[in-house]
């Protein structure tokens, strides 16, 4: 039975032709970059509260040298902070991508505006 199949098979192959030669493509100079970027974001909202607690620190100690620069890090610090803290109270579960044999299927449901954020703002794992 198998047979027959793999001879149906190649029957029709033999009616199309032979194939177009696929075209190599460039690798994109971006995607280096995207990729750079993408290892910056952080992966938990723990990640990203470490991240602000060092920020607060570094510019606690910059606030002597120059003020300027440490009044908008410090700013900067704790909006990292209640960021982190906020998505690390509100965190919802973000699906599982299911896959099948090496490709990705869709389950036609969409992501909520809090998981898209939330697959905004962190890299996953």
């Amino acid at each position: 039975m198998a047979h027959k199949y793999e001879k149906e098979i190649e029957e029709l192959l033999q009616k199309l032709g032979p194939t177009p030669p696929r075209r190599k493509k460039r690798p994109s100079p971006w995607k280096n970059v995207a990729l750079f970027f993408n290892r910056l974001r952080p992966s938990s909202p723990a990640q990203l509260m470490l991240v602000g607690l060092g920020l607060f620190i570094f510019s606690l100690l910059l606030v002597k040298v120059a003020p300027i620069i440490a009044r908008p890090l410090i700013v900067l610090s704790v909006f990292l902070l209640l960021v982190g803290y906020t998505t690390a109270l509100a965190k919802l579960p973000l699906r599982e991508e299911k896959n099948w044999r090496g490709r990705q299927l869709e389950n036609g449901r969409r992501l909520s505006w809090w998981q898209r954020v939330l697959k905004l703002l962190y890299r996953s794992k």
